[in-house]
């Protein structure tokens, strides 16, 4: 199957790990990382996070190496994902069992990235054979979903709030075998209360407005937004395409990054 890095259904969501509330929107002014991926439709400009720095330092080492070099968006799913990373897509050898650098990155999840459009994220392995939701090593996509409903955005902040009781109830689990607790998980909630998650101000907002995948969040791993070029991942988006695959290639050119 050409697509084994595919994205899942957000009913399996992993645990969150570093559980904030702020937006991928309302990060701090200067970015700490910040590339331009040329592309053969135009230019993207991408600023990488630096509480995700496993996949950021990824990212950079691979484009310093011309990794991402003459590869194409091999996947394209119009009003979700651009996807690209594949090396088996700059010649189209899809027979090929290589669809990385040979590894894969352990997740980091967090709750102050989402999947607003324009979210650079890392696309993975199915839950059945990647049961701890590692990342692949090269493969990536860009957010392009539409604007997304209040109930979606409901539904969501009730999954991450399971989410942050199963947290808990890990603490409560690993204090227990200590010794550092005694009684029942009732009692522990009412000492660690679990405050309800809910998507800030600036996520909503851009959800609704804007646009994105929130199914995917706290699931897959958001560890870059597109600062400037947006419109050229909404037009490589747009282009024609079947069964996922884009009737003509777009390519990434080169990887700059930026001083």
């Amino acid at each position: 199957m050409r697509f084994v890095y595919l994205l899942c259904s957000f009913a399996c969501a992993a645990l969150v790990v570093g559980c904030t509330s702020s937006s991928s929107h309302e990060q701090a002014q200067k970015p700490e990382s910040q590339v331009i991926i040329h592309t053969s439709v135009g230019p993207v400009a991408i600023h990488l996070f630096d509480d995700t720095p496993i996949h950021r330092d990824n990212f950079l080492k691979l484009a310093r190496q011309g990794f991402f070099d003459s590869l194409t968006f091999h996947r394209v799913l119009h009003n979700f994902v651009v996807q690209s990373g594949d090396p088996r897509s700059r010649t189209g050898t899809w027979s090929d069992s290589v669809m990385g650098p040979g590894y894969d990155l352990p997740a980091e999840f967090s709750e102050h990235h989402v999947h607003v459009r324009g979210a650079l994220a890392a696309a993975r392995k199915p839950d059945l054979e990647n049961p701890q939701r590692m990342s692949s090593g090269s493969q990536f996509y860009f957010v392009t979903g539409m604007p997304q409903p209040e109930a979606r955005l409901d539904s969501m902040e009730a999954v991450a709030t399971g989410i942050r009781k199963g947290n808990a109830f890990l603490e409560f689990d690993r204090q227990r075998e200590q010794g550092a607790f005694q009684g029942s998980f009732q009692d522990f909630l009412a000492q660690h209360p679990v405050t309800p998650f809910r998507y800030t101000a600036g996520q909503r907002k851009a959800y609704l407005e804007t646009g994105g995948a929130p199914f995917l969040d706290f699931s897959y791993t958001v560890f870059g937004e597109v600062v400037e070029g947006l419109e050229t991942v909404m037009k490589i988006s747009r282009q024609p395409a079947k069964d996922g695959m884009l009737l003509d290639d777009v390519r990434i050119n080169s990887v700059t990054i930026l001083p």
